[in-house]
């Protein structure tokens, strides 16, 4: 879990004090630094929450040493998330070469900001076991053949796998869903809750020796890393929405990416040139699903695959070949553009909207 001390110097008095007297709905490093902040200003730290932990708030005993490979994943997700941001802001060039085993790259800069939008308009929170249980069943393909005879570490390994995967679609509808309302959602923070429950699955059970093989514990790091990352962002989704604030800032968007940058440790793939970012409220032309969406009468959107760039049959309603043909397992994100923002990314060959669709990494 990482803090940037530097925001907390921005925040009001009054939020700090809402940040470090709710231990109960935030990360201890987030309630640490409002804390820290709030002494440096001279200030009195406010009384504890009901229900709070008071040695959470009151004591800062520092972090405990970690291993030289915790240390070593810990900065290495720092590093993917500060370049995946710092790839947001290049140019794409004509000489970059396409590769079909990374997700779609645009052949021109997108705009900066991305909203994540589900597929329905349903507030009920999905639970996602099929497309938990389809990451159970590729989890072999990532770990050697030798570990995976290990029955005990095998079943194990995979039950870890589905808790993962579970609370990490379910935290990425909940701010697809977030960035898509034009109100708040007042079940917003019971959502929340749920879904810390799932991540809890997940943490609890990993305090247990789960007798893993190495490469089946480095996947298991890994996805305690992304549990940091979506905490986090949980947590700062609460205070935002608390304090009525604009529901996604950009320290949410910042947070989503380095979670979502996990994922790829987790299925052991190369991580994509550049991640759909999830946009703040002020862009609503861009919208990220996580299907194709049908093609509207009489229009005829740029559809992007593979750095590839195809168009629909103008006298039907029906999608590209190569993009009827994707299952819904290989799609791992759709990014929508409305025909203004299409048009300023691509020019007027997406005059009726582009459609940019990042694919899972290829089965092994």
């Amino acid at each position: 879990m990482f803090t940037n001390s530097d925001s907390f110097t921005e925040k009001t008095d009054d939020a700090l004090r809402f940040l470090a007297s709710h231990p109960a709905l935030y990360h201890p490093d987030i309630v640490r630094t409002a804390q820290q902040e709030l002494r440096r200003r001279g200030l009195t730290l406010p009384e504890i929450a009901q229900g709070a932990t008071p040695a959470l708030l009151l004591e800062y005993a520092p972090e405990p040493e970690r291993s030289n490979s915790a240390r070593g994943l810990l900065l290495s997700g720092a590093l993917v998330a500060a370049l995946l941001l710092g790839a947001w802001a290049l140019q794409s060039t004509d000489a970059d070469a396409a590769d079909p085993t990374l997700s779609t790259e645009r052949p021109t800069s997108l705009p900066a900001s991305v909203v994540e939008q589900p597929a329905t308009t349903d507030d009920m929170m999905p639970g996602f076991e099929a497309q938990a249980q389809e990451r159970v069943r590729e989890a072999a393909a990532t770990v050697p053949a030798a570990e995976w005879r290990d029955s005990i570490a095998r079943n194990n390994y995979q039950q870890m796998v589905a808790r993962y995967w579970t609370a990490e679609y379910q935290t990425a509808w909940l701010l697809t869903r977030t960035g898509q309302r034009s109100t708040p959602d007042p079940t917003l923070v019971g959502k929340i809750n749920l879904i810390q429950e799932q991540w809890g699955r997940l943490t609890h059970a990993a305090e247990y020796n789960l007798k893993l093989q190495p490469v089946m514990q480095q996947r298991l790091d890994a996805m305690l890393l992304g549990y940091k990352r979506r905490n986090a962002v949980l947590g700062l989704l609460t205070y935002s929405f608390n304090g009525r604030d604009s529901l996604i800032t950009r320290d949410i968007q910042q947070g989503d990416t380095a979670a979502y940058a996990v994922r790829y440790q987790v299925l052991a793939a190369s991580l994509p040139r550049q991640l759909p970012l999830l946009p703040l409220r002020a862009y609503p032309d861009v919208v990220r699903t996580q299907t194709v969406p049908r093609r509207s009468p009489n229009t005829h959107p740029l559809y992007l695959l593979h750095n590839r760039a195809f168009v629909g049959d103008p006298l039907s309603d029906k999608l590209p070949a190569p993009v009827a043909e994707l299952s819904d397992a290989d799609i791992d994100s759709v990014l929508v553009l409305q025909p203004r923002v299409a048009t300023q990314a691509y020019g007027p060959q997406a005059s009726d909207g582009a459609v940019l669709i990042f694919t899972h990494p290829p089965r092994p």
